[in-house]
């Protein structure tokens, strides 16, 4: 994807919160029972089929899909969710990352206490496992059935699972900094380049040179972005696109209001922010709530949702 004209300097769209991180499934029920025993998450919304317009995602006919929100234990306030959907219609498509290098969203991660409890219960769920080696020591990974790797990190101090980043492979590690920086992100770890023995689950075992950068929102620094660009092999490819493909698609932020920030992204030059839209979730307790999508520089979809910041409270 090109470059994006005038990032600006300023933030821009002034993202408030981590809100969820949207991941297509197969089947709902299979998902949730893993991220459920697994990380102790519980279901706090439920939305049943509805069909919507599907237009504002980016299809071309009427939807109709069915959403599980699950979050850790520290509940809905206080961490961002994994937003769970099958796709009815149109049907979810069967479109997976073959590499870790591939450009898109590549991985959720989990902090646990111990890493050693969760082996026997992953291989009782006949789910394949690897590992992520570093310098900082070394991540237990695992392929959930729609094909999303899941990293655990072993943390001292903790007492359950919480929630702990979405990994992003990125193209160009400056370019990306700037576009997240300017919507609200804040470094939290600078750049760091770095030697990576990723044992793909069930897999190959990849000998890599990556650059890495931690990103988060002020208002949360216990979750981030892990942006990591794969220097050898290169990061390369396209991320998903379609609103409907199976695994990691797209990552919610909360803003105050979602027509300013949209209009200001839209004034400043940048692509590829779509006019903003309600959206209704039935059976939530959440309002009608105006949503945008945009795309960041390497086409991963963002969505800006109207959250003011007293709904928080």
């Amino acid at each position: 994807m090109a470059e994006l004209p005038n990032i600006p300097a300023a933030k821009t769209a002034q993202v408030m919160r981590f809100l969820h991180v949207n991941l297509n499934t197969v089947d709902l029920e299979r998902s949730g029972q893993i991220y459920t025993s697994l990380f102790g998450m519980r279901e706090v919304m439920h939305t049943e089929s509805t069909e919507a317009d599907g237009a504002p995602m980016g299809l071309s006919e009427p939807t109709d899909s069915r959403v599980s929100f699950l979050y850790d234990h520290r509940g809905a306030r206080r961490s961002p969710s994994l937003e769970l959907v099958v796709w009815d219609k149109p049907a979810t498509v069967l479109n997976r990352y073959q590499h870790p290098y591939d450009i898109g969203m590549q991985a959720v991660a989990y902090s646990v206490p111990s890493i050693e409890d969760l082996r026997a219960p992953i291989t009782a769920l006949g789910l394949e496992t690897g590992a992520l080696t570093s310098d900082d020591g070394a991540a237990l990974l695992f392929m959930d059935p729609d094909g999303v790797t899941v990293e655990i990190h072993e943390q001292v101090g903790i007492e359950k699972a919480q929630s702990r980043h979405v990994r992003l492979t990125v193209g160009n590690l400056a370019r990306s900094q700037a576009w997240y920086e300017a919507i609200g992100f804040e470094v939290g770890d600078p750049r760091r380049e770095r030697s990576w023995q990723w044992e793909v689950p069930g897999g190959q075992s990849i000998k890599a040179q990556v650059a890495t950068l931690r990103m988060v929102m002020p208002s949360d620094p216990s979750y981030s972005l892990e942006l990591t660009q794969w220097l050898d092999p290169v990061s390369s490819g396209t991320p998903k696109l379609a609103a409907n493909d199976q695994g990691l698609y797209r990552m919610a932020l909360g803003v105050q209001d979602t027509r300013a920030s949209a209009a200001a992204l839209q004034a400043a030059g940048w692509p590829h922010v779509k006019e903003p839209d309600v959206f209704v979730l039935t059976g939530t307790p959440l309002p009608d709530l105006w949503i945008s999508f945009l795309r960041d520089p390497d086409g991963i979809t963002v969505e800006l949702v109207e959250r003011p910041v007293e709904s928080y409270r």
